[in-house]
């Protein structure tokens, strides 16, 4: 499936308990990795906040999340990571979403022009814009990396960082990759086509980054807590 689920993982009460025993587990699996500049940013926190930042990425806000894989705007986006709920919501928000490498691939196929859909994926580079919050610059430079969308048996995937460089310099783009991603995002952002899971308090999610694309439905609930660590393997 591309993911593990480990139900009731750590029941501890204290938080950094719950982040020690979640970093021992995931350096049982590979090399943790800092999610920006910042060499403390191991465990990331991934909860709703009031920064003004311009571009805020998932983990900064409580809207829906749409499918994507991590780190799609970085350079090399990490192998694996791994989500621990510290706190669920409350408001039967949250809920998360994923679709394998293999889904995808059916419903692109699906279509008429799903040849040339996956062609397009294949061959061409597309921008990532990089959030702010992941920014290597101290500044308001724009920052994006670039790569294929489908790669081997491989995805990388973030919808809105592709159209925040078109925004940026629309001359990134051409017309047949803004069709092929318009036609991507009509085939996964479907609902009915995403697996649906709910995490309970304490329970934790390893979603291998390469093959799985995930999200998660808005919530209103301000106390929802979950942390996330990204792992070379």
């Amino acid at each position: 499936t591309g993911y593990v689920i480990l139900r009731d993982f750590c029941d501890a009460n204290d938080l950094n308990k719950k982040k020690a025993h979640f970093l021992t587990f995931c350096e049982s699996l590979g090399e943790p990795i800092t999610h920006n500049h910042n060499s403390g940013s191991i465990i990331w926190d991934i909860k709703s906040n009031t920064s003004q930042r311009e571009y805020k990425t998932f983990s900064d806000h409580n809207d829906e999340a749409l499918l994507h894989t991590d780190s799609a705007f970085s350079a090399e986006p990490e192998d694996v990571f791994a989500l621990f709920v510290s706190r669920s919501a409350r408001c039967g928000g949250g809920i998360s979403t994923l679709m394998h490498y293999d889904k995808v691939l059916k419903l692109i196929h699906s279509h008429p022009d799903g040849a040339d859909i996956e062609r397009i994926l294949r061959s061409s580079v597309f921008p990532f814009a990089v959030p702010d919050v992941f920014k290597k610059g101290v500044d308001n430079t724009f920052e994006y990396n670039i790569g294929p969308i489908l790669y081997d048996h491989f995805i990388r995937y973030r919808s809105d960082s592709i159209r925040k460089c078109v925004e940026y310099k629309p001359s990134l783009l051409n017309h047949e990759q803004l069709r092929a991603i318009d036609l991507l995002d009509s085939f996964i952002h479907d609902p009915i086509h995403a697996e649906q899971i709910f995490l309970n308090d304490n329970d934790l999610i390893v979603i291998d980054n390469k093959r799985v694309l995930h999200g998660r439905t808005a919530f209103d609930d301000s106390e929802r807590h979950v942390l996330r660590i990204r792992l070379k393997t």
